[in-house]
């Protein structure tokens, strides 16, 4: 992690935050993307100057796993999102991060994509695992993360779907590569119902 940066994210962060306080209301920051068919299952996504696409997997969700699939995307989002956030939130509140990288995992009920009665699509449960390395306390880790988790927006909108789970592990080496079972470290459950998560 570069300090200059995380110096510049802070101060930014910090100005922006006092203007947003001094404003009575809401204020809305809106994106849109355009998703257009190429295939059954292929599609490609414009968003300004980029083009992204995706498939689903061969078998059987019908695809040729010629680009990541939407749940993947989905995931992709969450990760990019939330280590945004843990990097602002270490450089706002002193924490130096030596480096810091995020699996996150999800499932959903297959039974419900396939509108099967009595059984709900929807992603049910939500892991993040955070690897970071870094010489700060795991007390001071762990408020970062919950700042972090806080102002996420990908977070706390996937949050209402149900249970996310967060894992920190601390100094514990490399991560296992996307894909591969994790199941140890310290478990830090967000809440059910209520407040900020």
């Amino acid at each position: 992690m570069v300090d200059v940066e995380s110096s510049e994210i802070a101060g930014q962060y910090s100005a922006q935050k006092s203007r947003h306080m001094s404003d009575r209301g809401t204020r809305y920051v809106s994106h849109t993307v355009r998703v257009k068919a190429l295939g059954a299952v292929y599609q490609e996504a414009r968003l300004g100057n980029y083009t992204l696409q995706s498939d689903e997997h061969s078998g059987q969700w019908g695809g040729q796993d010629r680009a990541p699939s939407p749940f993947q995307y989905l995931l992709v989002a969450l990760g990019f999102s939330i280590n945004d956030q843990v990097a602002i939130q270490a450089a706002v509140m002193g924490v130096r991060l030596e480096s810091l990288e995020t699996i996150a995992s999800g499932s959903f009920d297959v039974k419900g994509y396939y509108n099967i009665r009595g059984h709900d699509p929807r992603i049910r449960k939500v892991g993040l695992d955070f690897w970071v390395k870094s010489e700060a306390p795991r007390s001071s880790i762990l408020s970062v993360i919950q700042k972090a988790a806080n102002g996420c927006p990908v977070y706390r909108t996937l949050r209402r779907s149900g249970r996310i789970e967060r894992r920190l592990h601390l100094n514990e080496g490399a991560p296992p590569e996307a894909g591969s079972h994790h199941s140890h470290g310290e478990f830090h459950l967000s809440h059910e119902h209520g407040g900020h998560q």
